[in-house]
């Protein structure tokens, strides 16, 4: 699977991939403290991480079992095909921070244009996170869904009414 693309199939119809945050026992084998809120906003609808990626991409080799891992700010770190970020996707550092100022050159660029695009769309970064966005007129922002994730509801849901 690639890095990039996580699935939440199967076990709890919540969003199994933000809850392996809050404890010790994620991929990260720390508890990240500051990062995960008790309920996630992205089960509201209105909430994405998103980077950019040059298209065509080029071809991304797969993650081999046991290979040892570099931290997700060196600059040698596992290759993904996103633009200069200045730390990988879902790094929990406070490089991470969007306007972190020790981010210069190509990264805070990079980060400039997706913060800007997405502002002119609507959408607001979380200043600790410069993948995480919200809509600023979440149609829900006080309701956090519980919908069972399956590839039928994927492939069988009709289109959501327009309510904004």
């Amino acid at each position: 699977m690639d890095p990039q693309v996580h699935e939440a199939l199967g076990g709890s119809p919540t969003i199994l991939h933000e809850i392996r945050y809050r404890g010790q026992h994620n991929f990260v084998g720390r508890k990240i403290d500051g990062y995960i809120a008790e309920k996630s906003g992205h089960s509201r609808g209105s909430t994405v991480d998103l980077t950019i990626v040059k298209l065509p991409p080029l071809p991304q080799r797969s993650f081999r079992p046991g290979e040892a891992l570099k931290p997700c700010f060196a600059p040698d770190r596992f290759p993904d095909n996103m633009v200069d970020m200045g730390t990988g996707y879902d790094c929990f550092d406070t490089l991470s921070h969007t306007d972190d100022p020790r981010v210069t050159g190509e990264a805070r660029t990079n980060r400039q244009l997706l913060k800007g695009t997405l502002a002119a769309a609507g959408f607001r970064n979380l200043a600790e996170e410069w993948w995480h966005y919200t809509f600023n007129r979440e149609p829900f922002p006080d309701t956090y869904f519980d919908f069972p994730v399956s590839r039928h509801s994927l492939t069988c849901a009709s289109p959501a009414p327009d309510r904004v």
